[in-house]
């Protein structure tokens, strides 16, 4: 599946060009915002929740790149940023990774090097996202490498206990420390 990519640009040859050049070269999908309140109404929706990387220049009309960095992690979609800027200034691009662009690259932009980055910040993103899944999921990873969920190994452990207490429930539930209703409620989920 071709990767979504939200390019925050007010330079309509600039982010023609940077959007041709990531469909060609990466097969993926572009969406340009001109502003940052453009930007910032497409990732506070979330059908554009696939969108796996933005773009964001810095000096935009109406609300910087500083801003919409800031507004980011309060919006439904929070994809990691790569700032493309005019700005060299070191300044900038310490305040861009501290409000967490994971990299920055100046204008006029070298096309190998965004490519690199764009490649490499896609990569961190998928890392990301399995990482939020497993922890919604609540998966341990066990000693032998394998993954289970929490409610795997609590049936196990519960399977293995009422299997020691020969399926007496009352002494189960006091083994494991819980109450016999609740014992019954996990049996039942698993």
């Amino acid at each position: 599946m071709a990767e979504r990519i939200l390019i925050v640009e007010d330079e309509p040859i600039q982010s023609e060009m940077v959007c041709r050049m990531l469909e060609h070269e990466l097969g993926a999908t572009t969406t340009v915002a001109t502003d940052g309140p453009q930007a910032l109404a497409l990732l506070g929706e979330e059908q554009n929740a696939d969108i796996a990387l933005a773009l964001f220049d810095l000096r935009l009309p109406s609300m910087d790149g500083f801003d919409l960095l800031r507004a980011l992690p309060g919006l439904k979609v929070c994809p990691p940023v790569i700032v493309l800027t005019a700005s060299e200034s070191i300044d900038d691009v310490i305040r861009a990774m501290q409000l967490g662009a994971l990299d920055f690259i100046p204008k006029p932009t070298q096309r190998q090097r965004l490519l690199a980055s764009v490649k490499n910040v896609l990569a961190i993103g998928a890392l990301m996202r399995e990482v939020r899944r497993l922890q919604a999921e609540r998966v341990a990873v066990l000693s032998d490498g394998r993954l289970r969920t929490i409610a795997e190994i609590e049936a196990e452990v519960i399977a293995r206990a009422l299997e020691r207490c020969n399926g007496h429930v009352g002494r189960t539930a006091q083994m494991l420390g819980m109450g016999q209703s609740t014992l019954y409620k996990r049996r039942k989920s698993a």
